[in-house]
């Protein structure tokens, strides 16, 4: 075989390499656009939570640091939920932080899942989470919000209806979660 035989069988199996790449390389492109939008994938699957458009019917909850919290001032809040010792929760206390910052009109209220109170007592203090009202979650109450993975939160409407929920791992899953109804009065009061 001569070197012009070896030279064209080179070209041709090079030839055959790169269309299985670029055919390849449009499989994958095609499906990413296929795949729905970030916010759809953070989404909470229908049993996972309560369902929205319920209506979670709380009187009032004794929070850490900042008194009795009354669920009947007709305000839009958050309900976000943790665990102790969970990794990425950690991330969500920061932005949870900021998020209450930047949206003052907004009731922020945080659950911290713990088997002890004074573990709940630890993280509150280790983690300087007092921006907001963070109430001990204890494992009774689990069945309560139907949360089963954290950190999750519920954005509720000031009339107690969920109206979105998931994943919160992030500042940016916290704006996703809210931002489902534009023209909700953020700064209604009773």
């Amino acid at each position: 075989m001569s070197t012009l035989h070896v030279s064209i069988a080179v070209l041709y199996l090079l030839f055959i390499v790169a269309s299985l790449f670029v055919l390849k390389l449009f499989q994958y492109v095609k499906s990413e656009g296929e795949r729905k939008p970030a916010n759809q994938e953070r989404t909470a699957p229908p049993d996972i939570g309560l369902d929205i458009g319920s209506i979670l019917l709380l009187d009032s909850m004794e929070s850490y640091d900042h008194g009795m919290i009354h669920f009947d001032d007709h305000r839009p809040r958050l309900l976000a939920f943790s665990m102790v010792g969970c990794k990425s929760c950690e991330d969500t206390y920061q932005s949870l932080q900021r998020f209450a910052e930047l949206h003052p009109d907004l009731h922020i209220l945080l659950f911290l899942f713990a088997l002890e109170q004074e573990e709940a007592t630890s993280t509150i203090q280790e983690k300087k989470l007092h921006d907001f009202p963070v109430v001990w979650l204890q494992e009774s109450m689990l069945d309560t919000f139907k949360v089963k993975s954290f950190p999750f939160a519920y954005f509720m409407s000031n009339e107690n209806v969920i109206i979105n929920k998931q994943v919160v791992n992030n500042y940016e899953h916290l704006e996703e979660l809210v931002d489902v109804i534009p023209s909700l009065p953020m700064n209604r009061t009773a």
